[in-house]
């Protein structure tokens, strides 16, 4: 896709532009391309919210809240 709001530089555009300097894009939407070898692709993936990541994203979060309950509970028993 081409992102108009984006700088010159990223706008994702393939194609060529003729000498009046119009553009004309050489593939379509959902089209497969090859990735020239000097380049890189950078993707961002939004994880669905019952996927195997976010999961055990929230048990790693609920074990890291567990454990600083129980470092306080037993620095407040050492204190009594």
């Amino acid at each position: 896709r081409v992102h108009s709001s984006a700088p010159e530089f990223a706008r994702n555009r393939i194609g060529n532009t003729d000498i009046n300097g119009v553009f004309t894009e050489a593939v379509a939407d959902g089209e497969p391309v090859d990735i020239p070898a000097d380049s890189f692709v950078s993707v961002r993936v939004e994880m669905p919210e019952d996927s195997i990541w976010n999961e055990a994203q929230k048990e790693t979060l609920e074990a890291m809240e567990n454990a600083e309950r129980e470092r306080q509970q037993n620095q407040q028993d050492a204190q009594l």
